[in-house]
């Protein structure tokens, strides 16, 4: 997994991209389905709680996901 990466804008507003772990869903017959990453985006003062975030931590995110759509060469 990757650190926190903190920036700031050339307005100077703290940015701090972290991606997570979202454990996968149960299947049939007891399996499990893979983790999905989730890469998040973290702005002002909120950015700079983000950038102490280590990996294993236990995070509770609420908001707005939107999931890019993507389309392979095979359909």
């Amino acid at each position: 997994e990757q650190e926190p990466e903190k920036r700031f804008t050339p307005q100077n507003v703290a940015v701090t991209t972290v991606w997570i772990a979202v454990p996968g869903r149960q299947l049939p017959r007891g399996q499990t389905a893979p983790a999905t990453r989730v890469k998040l985006s973290c702005w002002r003062g909120l950015a700079e709680m983000a950038g102490q975030l280590q990996k294993g931590q236990v995070v509770m995110v609420e908001g707005k996901l939107t999931m890019p759509n993507y389309q392979g060469q095979d359909g």
